[in-house]
C-alpha cells in the first residue's frame, strides 16, 4: 500500500515520477522502480516528515496509518498490494546446530504457530487501519485494471531478479514467487 499526503492524489503510475516516498530496504527498490524517489528514514520520523512535506508519501501497510497515526497527516492511500515488506527472526546457523534436537523441535513448533498468529495480526491491523483512515475522511484510491496491469509490468523485473538470485543459491525462488502470487490472487479484494 502506498500512502500519500494531502498534496497529491495518485491514480496512475506516471504520477509517481519524482514523488518523495519514505521507504527502506527492498521497498526503496520498489519505490525507485515506480519512478518515485525513495527517502530513507526511521519510521519514528515519518509522521513529522509527512506533516512538514519532507516526504510526499510513505510505503507501508494500512496498519501503520493507525498505529503510527500516519493517517492524520495523509489524505490519499493508493491501494496496491506491494509484496516486499517482510519481518523475520533469524538465528545464527552455528547456534542452531549447537541446540539439542529437542530444543530445535520446540522452536520449529513455535515457529509454525507464530506464522499463523502473525499473519492474523497483520490482517487485523490492515482492516483496522483501513477503518481508521476512512474514519478520518481519507480516500483509498483503487487502481483501474489497466493501471494495475501497468504497475505489475513495472515491478516484474524486480521479481525476476529475485528468482534469478534464488536460483543461483539453489533455492526455490520461482516456487516461492508462484506461491505468493497465488495467495495475492486468492485474498485480493477481501
Amino acid at each position: 500500500m502506498l500512502s500519500f499526503t494531502p498534496r497529491k492524489k495518485i491514480q496512475r503510475l506516471e504520477e509517481l515520477k519524482g514523488v518523495r516516498i519514505r521507504s527502506t530496504g527492498n521497498d526503496a527498490l520498489v519505490v525507485n522502480t515506480a519512478g518515485a524517489t525513495a527517502v530513507g528514514m526511521p519510521m519514528s520520523e515519518s509522521y513529522i516528515a509527512l506533516q512538514k512535506g519532507i516526504v510526499d508519501g510513505i510505503l507501508c501497510n494500512f496498519g501503520a496509518m493507525e498505529d503510527w497515526k500516519l493517517g492524520e497527516v495523509t489524505k490519499y492511500h493508493l491501494d496496491y498490494p506491494v509484496v516486499g515488506c517482510s519481518f523475520w527472526v533469524a538465528m545464527n546457523k552455528n547456534v542452531w546446530n549447537s541446540l539439542s534436537p529437542k530444543i530445535q523441535q520446540a522452536i520449529d513448533k513455535v515457529n509454525q504457530e507464530h506464522v499463523t498468529l502473525t499473519g492474523q495480526a497483520w490482517e487485523n491491523s490492515d482492516i483496522s487501519g483501513r477503518k481508521f483512515v476512512k474514519g478520518l475522511g481519507n480516500e483509498i484510491v483503487e487502481l483501474s485494471p489497466e493501471e494495475k496491469a501497468k504497475f505489475n509490468r513495472t515491478f516484474e523485473p524486480i521479481l525476476q531478479e529475485y528468482v534469478k538470485n534464488m536460483k543461483e543459491k539453489n533455492l526455490p525462488g520461482q516456487e516461492a514467487l508462484d506461491y505468493v502470487r497465488m495467495l495475492v490472487k486468492k485474498y485480493e479484494g477481501r
